[in-house]
């Protein structure tokens, strides 16, 4: 197998929870219900249950195609769609899918595809390949496969590892590969060690299962990463392992990464990736973090650490960053500084660079500032 795309944004980045947010489409909180049962009251999910006797799911159809009004067909097809999909999901969803596409069909569809899934979840996403495309299928595909790894990822590992290679079936077997991590990490990771993919490939789902592991015994998963991570010549796979840690725990993540994890590269890729985290959610814990980093390893970390930062609060970094030394901070912290600050405050901008001492930071944010306009010009 050759993953067909790039390693991509939720694991280059920070794994928060399950696949949530890697996907575009409805909430992740959606349950599979519809919007209300027959009464008006709040739905329920009623999935597993069987369709009531008295629903004929043909005279259902023919009121919807007899109705010409949009906003009436819509109407119709939630007073009964869930009883519809009980007793004949693939004939709903085909109806739905019928219909004129709009945002509130989507939502539909995938509701509707959450209560298949319930009880027939290879169904389900195989009706999902076979008839959605684009972004539509991308989502849905990932949703499905994870719901399923809920329940047999190992069947759901299987199938889905089986399709052909697309975007939309690689991101659903990385994202199932990090549901699975997280319950039963020596299966999903023996799968990952049986399957037949390039190194790449490999690679990539990997750096899925441990961070999934991370989330449920994080020491062993940081453990195992590093002793992976060593072995293969991949110290990335246990940045992200550590930074998963870190979204769960950022005190124990940090403390365990500065007294245990062994001198080396995955040590230091990881000091990188905990950096951005502090960044993200405690930036002054993350000051006294870094002044405990090795001297060797801090330059890098706090050039993380302060680019980040910079994107969250762009005059409390550029301050901070205007007290270091100027050895502590690389192109990008600096670049990320002076652009993130000019944009958020002209003026407060000015008087910061005007106050700086020479250096690469007075370099970066002189040659970055507008010039000012020519006599006779307009400065537009």
């Amino acid at each position: 197998m050759k993953l067909s795309h790039p390693l991509p944004a939720f694991l280059t980045g920070v794994l928060l929870a399950g696949v949530a947010g890697y996907w575009l489409g409805i909430s992740n909180n959606d349950s599979a219900r519809l919007a209300r049962d027959d009464s008006g009251g709040p739905g329920r999910d009623r999935s597993r249950d069987p369709a009531p006797a008295s629903f004929d799911d043909r005279e259902f159809r023919s009121r919807l195609d007899a109705e010409t009004d949009p906003l009436k067909r819509q109407k119709i097809a939630l007073s009964g769609m869930e009883d519809w999909g009980n007793k004949d999901p693939k004939g709903a969803l085909t109806w739905l899918n019928s219909q004129p596409p709009s945002g509130r069909r989507n939502e539909i569809i995938t509701l509707a595809l959450q209560q298949f899934a319930g009880t027939d979840p290879q169904g389900a996403i195989e009706w999902a390949v076979n008839n959605l495309k684009g972004r539509d299928l991308h989502n849905e595909f990932i949703m499905l496969a994870d719901s399923w790894a809920e329940h047999d990822p190992a069947a759901a590992a299987k199938w889905v590892g089986a399709q052909s290679a697309t975007d939309a079936r690689d991101a659903a077997l990385e994202g199932l590969l990090f549901t699975w991590g997280s319950t039963e990490p020596k299966a999903a990771l023996d799968f990952i060690a049986n399957f037949k993919g390039d190194a790449q490939a490999l690679s990539i789902l990997r750096t899925a299962a441990y961070a999934g592991w991370a989330k449920s015994d994080p020491v062993a998963a940081a453990t195992g990463s590093m002793e992976a991570s060593r072995n293969l010549g991949e110290p990335r796979m246990f940045g992200v392992t550590m930074a998963n840690w870190a979204t769960v725990d950022l005190a124990a993540s940090s403390t365990w990464l500065l007294n245990e994890a062994p001198v080396g590269a995955e040590r230091s890729t990881a000091f990188n990736r905990l950096a951005k985290v502090f960044a993200q959610q405690a930036p002054d814990a993350g000051i006294e973090w870094l002044a405990k980093i090795p001297d060797a390893d801090r330059p890098a970390a706090a050039t993380a650490f302060a680019a980040d930062w910079a994107s969250v609060d762009p005059a409390a970094s550029a301050n901070w960053a205007a007290k270091q030394p100027a050895e502590l901070l690389g192109k990008k912290a600096i670049t990320a500084i002076v652009f993130n600050y000019m944009n958020a405050n002209q003026d407060s901008f000015d008087a910061w660079r005007a106050s700086l001492p020479p250096g690469p930071l007075k370099t970066a944010a002189d040659s970055t500032a507008p010039s000012p306009a020519a006599p006779g010009e307009s400065g537009r």
